[in-house]
Formats: C-alpha cells, sequence, structure tokens
C-alpha cells in the first residue's frame, strides 16, 4: 500500500488507523503481530478490535475521552489500542508493572472512566469506579453493532496521552497526534526498508513511549510485529537467541541493552538488518564486522519520540569520544537555541529545539507548562519544543548531545525527575531531607542512588525505603541504594553540592 494511494484516497494526512485498516482490506492474511501464544493476520487484527472498539463506543463515551489500557505487552494489548483508536478515543498505557498508587494516580489524572485489561490485571480495578472491559473476551465473542467507526478519527482525536516523570514530583501526561507516527512511519519505510517483508520486534515495555512508535510505524507499514516474552527480554543471551530464531529483521533497544548486545559476539550471527537504540546517551562505537547497521535515534515523548537519527560506523571509523544523535529525519526541523531563544553559531552549545511534523500537542491539564515548553522562539517562527537537553551542530551538519540543562536524568532510558523519587521518599516519618542523583557503575550502567537525612535521632531500618519508593514509584525510579547522611552538602549559594556526596556501598 503505497503511500502515494494512500495520500490520494485520504487527502492531505491519513490516520493510523487508515493505514491498518488499508493492510487488512489489502493483504488481510498476511501476519500482523505475534507473541510467545498466538499470531494473527491484519485481517484479525482489524476484525478483533472492530469488535472492543463497537463496545467501547456502546458505552457512550466520546472524545476527547481518555481510555486506560492496562494489558501486558502482547497481541491483546495491541488489540486494545487499536480499539480505542477505531472508536475516536485517547488511549493511556497502564503499565502492568507499576504499583497500584501510580495506576490509580494516571486515572485520576486523565479523568478516565473505561478500562480495558487483561485476566492478568483484572483484579486491580475491583474498586474502580468507572467500566472495566476484558480484552480477550469482548472482540473475540462480539460483533460489532456499527459500520465504520467516527469519520472524525483522522485527525483531530489525540492517538495516546503518555506520562513522564514530573519535575514538580508528579507525572506529567504528554498528548500526542496520529501525523508525528504518520511522518515517522514513512521516514523508516523510506530510510530503512520497513515493508511487507520486515519483522520487527517490539521490546519496549507498555509505559514507555517507544513501545507506541514501535507498534504503529510498524503496523502502518504492513510489516510483521514480533513480540518476545518477558523472559527472552531479561537477557542479553536470550534476547540474542530470540532475535535469531525469529528472524528480526528491524530492532529497537534502550540503549544500555543495545550497548550489551553490541559486545556479545554471538551478535555477529544475528539476521538483522538495522538495530536501533534509543533513550540515553549511546557511550560506545560498535565492533567491526557486524552484519547490520547500528543507528542512534533521539527524540523526547513530546516530540513523538523520534527527531534526529545517526547511522554509528565501527569505533575505527570515529574521530569524536561518543557517538551522535545525527540529523533531524524527515519533516522534523531541529536548532540549537541560547537562553534568549536566538539560534547559535555551528560549534557553539546550546539547548535544543525541536519543531515539525512529530511535534505534540501539549502537556494534559497543564496549559502553563505546555505554554511555557511548546513555544515559538521568536515571532513568525513555527511552534517549537524546548526540549532542555544541550547539543552543538558540527560543521557537517551532524548534531551532538551534550546533557542536560537541569536535574532530569535517565536510567535504562525513562526519563526521570530526581524531585519525583524525592518527593515519594520524604513521605517516611523518620526522613527529614532527601536528594537523589545518578550514579555510575563500574560497569558502567547508570543508577539511581538516594542520600538521605533523619528527624529526631530517629532510625530507618534497612529495606524501609526501598519497600516505600516499590509502593510509589515505576520499577525504573526505584533508587538501587540509600545512603544515610548526617546533612545534605550544599554549594556557597545553597545548591546541593552533587560532587561532595559519598560513593555509594559496594558493589555499585
Amino acid at each position: 500500500m503505497a503511500d502515494a494511494r494512500v495520500l490520494s484516497r485520504y487527502g492531505w494526512q491519513p490516520s493510523i488507523v487508515d493505514f491498518v485498516e488499508g493492510w487488512g482490506r489489502e493483504r488481510p492474511l498476511a501476519r500482523a503481530i505475534a507473541d510467545d501464544t498466538e499470531a494473527v493476520s491484519y485481517q484479525e487484527l482489524n476484525q478483533r478490535a472492530d469488535c472492543l472498539g463497537a463496545a467501547l463506543m456502546d458505552l457512550g463515551i466520546a472524545a476527547p475521552a481518555i481510555v486506560g489500557v492496562c494489558v501486558e505487552s502482547s497481541v491483546d494489548f495491541v488489540v486494545a489500542i487499536l480499539a480505542v483508536l477505531k472508536a475516536g478515543l485517547t488511549y493511556t498505557p497502564l503499565d502492568p508493572g507499576y504499583p497500584d498508587e501510580r495506576l490509580a494516580f494516571v486515572l485520576g489524572d486523565s479523568g478516565a472512566s473505561v478500562v480495558v485489561s487483561d485476566v492478568a490485571n483484572w483484579s486491580r480495578f475491583a474498586d474502580f469506579g468507572g467500566t472495566v472491559l476484558r480484552v480477550g473476551a469482548t472482540e473475540r465473542y462480539s460483533a460489532p453493532s456499527a459500520g465504520p467507526i467516527p469519520a472524525n478519527r483522522v485527525n483531530t482525536i489525540p492517538v495516546c496521552l503518555l506520562y513522564t516523570s514530573g519535575s514538580t514530583g508528579l507525572p506529567k501526561g504528554v498528548l500526542l497526534g496520529s501525523g508525528g507516527f504518520v511522518n515517522a512511519g514513512a521516514w523508516q519505510r523510506s530510510h530503512y526498508g520497513v515493508d511487507t517483508s520486515a519483522r520487527c520486534s517490539q521490546y519496549a515495555s507498555v509505559s514507555f513511549d517507544a513501545a507506541s512508535w514501535e507498534i504503529w510505524t510498524t503496523l502502518m507499514s504492513g510489516a510483521e510485529l514480533v513480540i518476545p516474552s518477558r523472559l527472552n527480554r531479561v537477557s542479553v543471551s536470550s534476547l540474542i537467541q530470540w532475535l535469531a530464531d525469529s528472524a528480526i529483521t528491524h530492532c529497537f533497544l534502550p540503549t544500555i541493552m543495545g550497548e550489551r548486545l553490541l559486545e556479545d559476539r554471538r551478535a555477529l550471527g544475528l539476521p538483522l538488518k538495522y538495530l536501533f537504540v534509543a533513550g540515553d546517551r549511546l557511550r560506545r562505537y560498535p565492533p567491526p564486522g557486524l552484519p547490520f547497521e547500528v543507528h542512534n535515534l533521539y527524540g523526547p515523548t513530546e516530540c513523538t519520540v523520534l527527531a534526529t537519527s545517526a547511522h554509528i560506523e565501527p569505533a575505527a571509523k570515529q574521530s569524536e569520544a561518543l557517538p551522535p544523535i545525527g540529523r533531524p529525519i524527515d519533516g522534523v526541523a531541529v536548532t540549537i537555541r541560547d537562553t534568549r531563544g536566538r539560534v547559535v553559531p555551528v560549534g557553539r552549545r546550546g539547548e535544543i529545539w525541536i519543531s515539525g511534523a512529530g511535534l505534540g500537542l501539549g502537556y494534559w491539564r497543564r496549559p502553563e507548562l505546555t505554554a511555557e515548553r511548546f513555544r515559538r522562539p521568536r515571532s513568525g517562527l513555527q511552534r517549537a519544543f524546548r526540549t532542555g537537553d544541550l547539543g552543538r551542530y558540527d560543521s557537517q551538519g551532524v548534531i551532538h548531545f551534550l546533557g542536560r540543562s537541569d536535574r532530569q536524568v535517565k536510567v535504562r532510558g525513562v526519563r526521570i525527575e530526581p524531585a519525583e523519587v524525592e518527593l515519594a521518599l520524604r513521605n517516611h516519618v523518620a526522613v527529614g531531607d532527601c536528594v537523589v542523583r545518578l550514579w555510575t557503575c563500574q560497569n558502567g550502567e547508570d543508577v539511581l542512588v538516594a542520600y538521605y537525612t533523619t528527624t529526631d535521632g530517629r532510625d530507618v531500618r534497612d529495606g524501609e525505603l526501598w519497600d516505600l519508593a516499590r509502593m510509589k514509584l515505576p520499577p525504573q525510579c526505584v533508587p538501587s541504594a540509600y545512603v544515610h547522611v548526617s546533612k545534605i552538602p550544599v554549594t556557597h549559594n545553597g545548591k546541593v553540592d552533587v560532587a561532595a556526596l559519598p560513593a555509594p556501598p559496594s558493589p555499585f
């Protein structure tokens, strides 16, 4: 289904649903998705999503309503989120690996009155005041009561509401539209050969923004989405074996896992064509002799996950200490600006601003923050997102990432605001002050370390803060070590002196 034919059929820009339905008509029996228990064709995927979408519509909810989706990474998860889009609604992923308190916050903040869940997580919503639909039952045994679902689904309804860590201590929701995913999908088809012969992995957890990117860019291209089991995600050894057995041609991995794969000699025998890494700063170049290309991707959630890409050649061909993040993808513009919003000269350090087709719709119910971060640098210029990331252009037009302008950090590809973790730990009655920082282990992996003081000479027993963090925070936000200090060191101007914080105990 060539892009030109799609555009001529739908006008300027089709939606995600238009693409997926188009493949259901053109290649109905072609395999769309496979997980470790089942595989479905494009025809079956659309039929199952139609039935569940009709069930959602029968509830009487309408845009701009948000639907929570709490389903393990699987065929059923994709059926559920496609059904939400077919019903003209917006989905927000509820990661089954998150604590109940975090899921309750997302449901409350999003205002979702409907949750789609699987059997494994059904009981978690016993006290939910809205409606819970079970995927895996409704869409398999019911027939849709209506024909095509809302015409306004094409571009006016947000696709998803994705929550990221917030600097105020609470997560913030980011709304993404269809256009950014359609643009990224077209770029991947053009540059990376994601077509009907491709077998693309879906590795990212359902709450990670990359999961939506993996799913939609694959299915919009008529390719096959292949989902590894949880066991095949936990170690490089099992992942490499799964990639080989599944004949994966295009694979995305969080940066730390990608680096580990590149260090394993068994990667030399993989049938991959492309390995994409993203989510953190790439710290090493690939070894020579790989049978596939390595591409370093960059982009915040607010810009539909993907903004730039760099083909990373082996270390022997490079002069830079660290790999770059590359050039903007088609339809996206990136400028480097100073604190007053002025473009800086080539080679000069500045903040990365992103504009163009991938730009998100803003923050959910946060108009002040949206106005602050999504803005026009000067009168007459298009709206852009201030990323808070620092970078520079080199003389070849390649962008190099230089860190953050604030305290935000990343752990295993997930954005984390230390303030959110600190607020959770201060809920302990014995904790006075608390500071969380990133620590680089001997093996090169970054982990969170929490430093805390206690009040009135009280004691904090081993494991108490870890249990508290696990109860309130997603797994990626839970510190790996907790260090008691008599006081939090500060600089002469009153800021936390991170350099003066003691090293955590072994094995870090």
